[in-house]
């Protein structure tokens, strides 16, 4: 019986040290990558980002939610700009039920609201900073944001308006 629960122990204490060692490289990875993005050199980071998914899907979430920053972050070449905002959106959506409830939900709102407003979705980035008020009513950029947003989505809706009305009286 010793035996058995000697060997149990020693099956728990592998699997622990498995799960630090996961861990250990998630944040290795994750170092790197944070480094390479604030370097500039974002085709590095988003190798270490995926590198870090691969070795510990535990914090799969987290380096998907910072591989969407750093395509966001990278403006290197204006034609990819709209598909890397698209790739970092569809990341987002990745995770977002992994997110929900976490510390990191402000982040992940405010996250979603600027890449709205760079794809000039605006009622989503109105939606997004909403979000990010209710969570914290303090946050001034948040208010900006909704703010800038909200005068940019009014500003479209008119125009819509105009052009329907236009399109009527050619009719």
């Amino acid at each position: 019986m010793k035996r058995i629960i000697f060997i149990l122990m020693a099956i728990a204490l592998m699997l622990a040290s498995l799960d630090d060692a996961s861990a250990q490289a998630y944040r290795r990875h994750n170092r790197r990558a944070v480094r390479a993005v604030g370097s500039g050199d974002y085709d590095r980071a988003m190798k270490q980002f995926n590198l870090g998914v691969v070795k510990d899907t535990s914090n799969a979430f987290l380096l998907k939610y910072n591989m969407a920053y750093a395509l966001h972050q990278d403006r290197r070449d204006p034609a990819l700009d709209m598909a890397k905002d698209s790739l970092a959106l569809r990341y987002l959506d990745e995770i977002a039920d992994d997110i929900a409830g976490t510390e990191y939900e402000y982040d992940y709102h405010f996250s979603r609201g600027a890449l709205a407003i760079d794809m000039e979705d605006w009622q989503s980035a109105v939606d997004e900073f909403k979000k990010c008020m209710v969570m914290d009513p303090e946050d001034m950029m948040a208010k900006e944001n909704y703010i800038y947003a909200k005068e940019h989505l009014k500003n479209q809706q008119n125009q819509q308006n105009q052009q329907g009305d236009q399109d009527n009286k050619d009719d």
